[in-house]
Parts: C-alpha cells; sequence; structure tokens
C-alpha cells in the first residue's frame, strides 16, 4: 500500500513537472512569434520585398526548424515512424487547423502556391505506392523545393512600396533570434506531449502523428496568431503554405537520401496524404464554411488515425 502510495505521487511530481514545461513551451513559442513577426516588418519596410515571399519563404523555414530537429533526430536513430509521422502530422495540423483560424478571419485566397501544395501532395502520393520512398525520389523533392523557391524569389508583389530605412544586419539578428526561441519553445511542447503519451502507453506512430505534429504546429499557429494581430495577413497565409511545402519535400527527402529509403505505412498513404489533399481544396471555400469544413474533417481524420 506505501508502495503504491509513493508511485502515485512520483507520478503526479512527473506530471506535474511536464505541465511546467509545457506551459514554458508556449510562453517562448508565443515570445518567439510575435519577435518574427515584427522582424519580418521591418524585413519588408526594409527591402520592399514581397510579403508572401517573406511569408513562405523565411519565415516558413524559421517555423519549420522544430520538424526539422526531430526528423534529423529520428533519421540518426532509425525511427522512420517518427520522421513520417512528423512530416504529415505537422502538415496535416497546419492545413486542418492553422488555415482552419485563417479562413475565420479573412476569405481564402488561391494562389500558384496552392495549386503548387497540391501538386506536392500528389507527387509524394505517386512516390508512396511502393511503399518506399528512394534516394533518387528524394533528390527529385529536394529539387522540386529549390524550384519553389526560385519562383518566389521571382515573382513581383506588383504594389508601390517606399523604402524606409533599418539596419538589415539587427533585423536579421533580431529574426534569428526570434526563431531561436520559437524552436527552442516547439522543444519542450514536443517534450511535455511525447513523454505524457508515453505514460499513457500511446503507440510511437500515433504520438508523432498526433502529440508531436501539435508541438511543431504550434509556431505556425502562433505565428499566423501574431501576424493577423499586426494586420499582416500575407505573412499568416505565406507562412502556413511554405511550411507544409518544406515539410513535403524536405522532410521526407533527408531521410530518404541519408538511409536506404523512408518506408511509408499504408495508414499514411490512403488516409493521411488523401485526407490533407482533400483538405487543400476545401480551404478554397468560402471563409467560415471552409474553416468549419476543414475543423469537421480534422476531427474525422484523427478519429480514423487514432481507432
Amino acid at each position: 500500500m506505501y508502495i503504491f502510495s509513493f508511485v502515485k505521487k512520483i507520478i503526479y511530481i512527473v506530471v506535474l513537472i511536464l505541465i511546467i514545461v509545457f506551459i514554458a513551451g508556449l510562453f517562448f513559442i508565443i515570445k518567439g512569434s510575435d519577435l518574427i513577426i515584427s522582424a519580418s516588418i521591418k524585413l519588408q519596410k526594409a527591402t520592399c520585398m514581397n510579403p508572401l515571399l517573406i511569408g513562405s519563404v523565411f519565415i516558413a523555414i524559421a517555423t519549420s526548424l522544430p520538424e526539422f530537429f526531430i526528423s534529423i533526430t529520428a533519421t540518426l536513430s532509425g525511427e522512420h515512424d517518427i520522421v513520417v509521422g512528423n512530416a504529415i502530422g505537422s502538415t496535416a495540423f497546419n492545413i486542418f487547423a492553422v488555415v482552419a483560424f485563417y479562413l475565420f478571419v479573412r476569405k481564402s485566397q488561391f494562389t500558384w502556391k496552392n495549386l503548387f501544395f497540391i501538386l506536392c501532395t500528389l507527387i509524394l502520393f505517386l512516390f508512396s505506392l511502393n511503399n518506399n520512398i528512394n534516394w533518387l525520389e528524394g533528390l527529385v523533392l529536394i529539387l522540386i523545393y529549390l524550384l519553389f523557391l526560385l519562383l518566389n524569389l521571382s515573382h513581383k508583389s506588383g504594389e508601390a512600396c517606399q523604402r524606409e530605412k533599418g539596419d538589415l544586419t539587427k533585423i536579421i539578428v533580431f529574426f534569428a533570434f526570434g526563431a531561436a526561441i520559437l524552436a527552442l519553445g516547439a522543444y519542450l511542447c514536443c517534450y511535455f506531449v511525447e513523454n505524457l503519451a508515453i505514460i499513457l502507453n500511446i503507440p510511437t506512430g500515433i504520438i508523432a502523428g498526433t502529440f508531436i505534429s501539435v508541438g511543431t504546429g504550434a509556431p505556425e499557429l502562433f505565428t499566423a496568431i501574431s501576424a493577423i494581430k499586426k494586420k499582416e495577413l500575407n505573412f499568416a497565409i505565406g507562412n502556413v503554405i511554405g511550411s507544409c511545402i518544406f515539410n513535403w519535400t524536405i522532410l521526407f527527402a533527408i531521410p530518404a537520401i541519408s538511409s536506404s529509403g523512408l518506408f511509408i505505412s499504408n495508414v499514411y498513404l490512403f488516409l493521411s496524404i488523401p485526407f490533407i489533399l482533400l483538405a487543400s481544396l476545401l480551404s478554397l471555400l468560402p471563409k467560415k464554411y471552409g474553416g468549419y469544413a476543414l475543423l469537421i474533417l480534422y476531427s474525422i481524420y484523427l478519429f480514423f488515425l487514432c481507432f
């Protein structure tokens, strides 16, 4: 009886520590997101760069750092379930939850980036049909991302812009500091959800596809909130699409190239990818209708994934 009571107290202490870690993680994510958006506004004013370009490249890469580091760590450990679950789960969270939030405050905008993401999804599905992405297909995915970067750099905003004075070095340092804080916050959130899931005895694949993905997807969500509060909506939507394309290409390519291929289970192939493809189409629905549709579809997706 005494041993049982002692173990119970230990579990309570562990859970309390995890909750403190989670709260600290959220604090860092919120502060990091705010710093990144503030630096991005200064960068746009100093360079007259297209806000969608800043959102879909610079902010997207910064908010995708947690997914990137988790994928690298999992690849080195040979944990392909975590690699794939992390990339797909984070993309699903972005498309279902973050885009839904965006649609509640602004109507959908169809740009060439939406079409590019849909094409990336179809290519990823075709590459995964044999349940494996090999090094050559991984190389193609990297080339696709490089093409995305080139298209972004060549796209002009078409809007008149008056440059303002600004120290680019300070802006870049400010941006990098925000990205570092953001990555730390995401790591702490992932640490919380991963260990809580282990305590609850939840399988690794489900942990990666749901719990960890919420932790790594949190930067995109809070960055979108910060961008909308500062009335920089182009940063928000550019970040989400750019982050999803980064996940769909780089996060699958690096493990495929650095190992003997990346195994894709049928659950991800015939459930996750088709659901995300459908979500990318539903996101084009008018304003709140698209938001509600995405949240309902996300609930259905999570139900089938977990049960």
